[in-house]
């Protein structure tokens, strides 16, 4: 053979040895994905929201699940009772928001300042205002015993869901916090207490969304709720009799279950956000509007680079799993693991691109209910440790003399796994947790940077 025949010869084994390595891969990697995918499972908080679209009406007719889980939810798993249900407990809020928007949308001066740094000609503004909205704050309440859900989530949206009920959520538990404050103040705290106790309930309505804006506001509501009692309450102020069920409240109020089910959700979105980008051809450009991220978006979401894609969701779905696993444990538990995957993310090849956009920055969300945890705890034994000065006259020497108080047992810090931090001294105390810093500042009180500290300082 001549030269010129050899070479084309080699060019052609080397072209089929170069398509036959490409078809390899992608069979490869589709394998992969699909192994990562099959794993996953849609929570029972996912497929309630997902049925509860179904009997509304208000799924689009293409929505269809992720292909990992698209064999797991083709029937509905509730029944049309409880979904009726649901339906009117929905149109309850919204005819309620519908209500907070008339109401403090253009009073929004109550809510300028915390209360506690409220003037005197604020605070008698802000006392007016309560007094003429006792309507309002009397349905609030009423609504937060029926629970959730509160807003019908669509999960075929994916991250483009409307989420407009969080923040007025929000709202009324800034309003609960307030009317504490002054219903405390003029002697009134069984109303007080009521306001507390509504406070806890819709931080419970909202546990039920199993997505992590959803969790991370469940969070800060319940907040507001215990900033109430330190701020309504002066030690000795909350009756005995009054708070058992309160008690009881904030015991059951951190829903770290309800935490690590938002993973679940977060994951399922991801799923999807892969599929619709594919459906689209790379149609949301990953945000940049430039011709060249287009083109790259419509580069990788073409067969070409259906390898690489298929390894990135295979990427994302892995390390999701690890969250989920993660998140269920105790903070001091799941830290070095959320570490490990924390330092993953940030190692994963530039090929992982929608996974690199996607993964980060969950690990620290998980700090933010450790948060809430420790807060909730200090509640508990600060108010326990109170009424027993209450009753005994000075603190005990240590906490398991309130252990009673607690349901039997006193509680470790999340942060540590370790007994909180607690000075009796006379008639004073000092009790805390050293917080997300993870370092022992003495009880000098800073949340994100020191101690939390229960009522903030020290207290006689």
């Amino acid at each position: 053979m001549r030269t010129k025949d050899w070479l084309l010869m080699g060019l052609f084994v080397a072209t089929a040895l170069l398509v036959a390595a490409f078809v390899a891969f992608q069979m490869v990697s589709e394998a992969r994905r699909s192994a990562a995918t099959a794993r996953v499972a849609k929570s029972e908080a996912v497929r309630l929201y997902e049925d509860l679209a179904a009997h509304m009406g208000t799924t689009p007719p293409d929505a269809a699940a992720p292909d990992g889980q698209r064999d797991q939810t083709d029937a509905a798993s509730h029944s049309g009772t409880d979904l009726a249900a649901a339906v009117e407990t929905i149109a309850r809020y919204q005819r309620l928001f519908a209500r907070r928007d008339q109401t403090l949308e253009d009073n929004a001066r109550w809510d300028d300042l915390h209360p506690s740094q409220w003037s005197e000609q604020e605070r008698q503004a802000a006392e007016a205002f309560l007094s003429a909205h006792e309507d309002l704050i009397r349905e609030i309440r009423e609504l937060a015993d029926r629970g959730g859900p509160v807003y019908p989530l669509d999960f075929s949206a994916a991250f483009a869901m409307q989420l407009p009920h969080l923040y007025k959520l929000r709202d009324w538990a800034r309003l609960l916090r307030a009317d504490a404050l002054f219903r405390a103040g003029s002697g009134d705290y069984a109303t007080a207490i009521e306001d507390v106790v509504a406070g806890l309930k819709l931080g419970a309505a909202v546990a039920g969304e199993p997505i992590l804006i959803s969790q991370l506001v469940r969070i800060s509501m319940v907040d507001i709720a215990s900033d109430a009692l330190q701020l309504a309450f002066e030690p000795g102020d909350l009756p005995p009799d009054l708070t058992h069920d309160l008690m009881r409240l904030l015991a059951q109020s951190d829903h770290r279950d309800a935490f690590a089910a938002s993973f679940a959700g977060e994951q399922t979105f991801g799923l999807r956000a892969f599929e619709d980008f594919l459906r689209d051809g790379g149609g949301w450009a990953m945000g940049d509007p430039s011709p060249l991220a287009g083109l790259g978006a419509r580069l990788y979401a073409s067969p070409i680079a259906r390898p690489w894609f298929n390894m990135d969701e295979a990427a994302y779905a892995d390390v999701m799993d690890r969250f989920r696993d993660a998140v269920e444990l105790p903070y001091y538990e799941a830290k070095p693991l959320l570490d490990q995957i924390e330092q993953d993310v940030q190692d994963l090849p530039i090929t992982r691109v929608l996974s690199r956009m996607l993964l980060p920055a969950l690990a620290r969300s998980c700090a933010a209910q450790a948060c809430l945890e420790a807060n909730l705890d200090l509640t508990q034994m600060g108010i326990a440790l109170e009424q027993y000065h209450g009753v005994h006259g000075e603190y005990p020497a240590d906490l398991s003399a309130i252990a009673p108080q607690l349901g039997g047992a006193v509680p470790v810090d999340p942060f540590t796994g370790q007994p909180y931090h607690y000075q009796p001294s006379g008639g004073t105390l000092l009790l805390y947790s050293i917080g997300m810093d993870l370092e022992d500042d003495g009880g000098t009180h800073d949340r994100r940077d020191g101690d939390m500290v229960w009522r903030g300082v020290g207290q006689g």
